[in-house]
C-alpha cells in the first residue's frame, strides 16, 4: 500500500475514463479511494495520502450525460386532467406543481399545510429508504 503514488491513483482514473466508465462511477471509485487511504493515514498504515496528491484535473467530476427530461405545463396539466379521482389530481399536481416526490406527498398531513400563508411544510416521507428527514417548505 505505501508503494502506490499519486502517478498510480491518476493512471487508474484515467483508464476507467479511457475505457468509457461513468462519470459517476469514477467518482465512486475516488471516494472510496479518498476513504481507504485517509483511514490507513490515521492507522498509521501508511504516512501520506497519494489520492491527495491528486491535481484538480485528475480528479474525476461527476456530470450528468444525459439531460432530466421534465413534462412541459400543457402534459402536466393534462395528466392532472385525466387523473380518476381527486386524490389523484392532488398527489399528480402536488408532485408536478410543487416537485414533491412520492414519499413526502404520501407523508404529508392536514396540519402540514397552511391555506393563509399559501404553504406546504414537508417533514416527513412515507418511504423508510432514502428518506432523510429534512424539512422543506415550498409553495403549494
Amino acid at each position: 500500500m505505501q508503494k502506490i503514488s499519486p502517478s498510480d491513483v491518476a493512471r487508474l482514473l484515467r483508464g476507467m475514463r479511457d475505457d468509457g466508465y461513468s462519470g459517476w462511477t469514477r467518482s465512486a471509485t475516488y471516494g472510496v479511494l479518498r476513504g481507504v487511504f485517509s483511514l490507513a493515514v490515521r492507522r498509521g498504515i501508511v504516512t501520506r495520502s497519494p489520492v491527495g496528491g491528486l491535481t484538480d484535473a485528475e480528479r474525476p467530476k461527476q456530470k450528468n450525460s444525459k439531460a432530466i427530461e421534465r413534462l412541459d405545463s400543457t402534459t402536466l396539466r393534462r395528466l392532472i386532467d385525466a387523473a380518476p379521482t381527486e386524490r389523484w389530481k392532488a398527489g399528480l399536481a402536488l408532485a408536478g406543481l410543487a416537485g414533491l416526490r412520492l414519499g413526502e406527498v404520501r407523508g404529508l398531513k392536514w396540519s402540514d399545510v397552511d391555506l393563509e400563508g399559501n404553504t406546504i411544510a414537508v417533514s416527513r416521507s412515507c418511504f423508510q429508504m432514502g428518506a432523510r428527514g429534512r424539512r422543506r417548505q415550498t409553495q403549494a
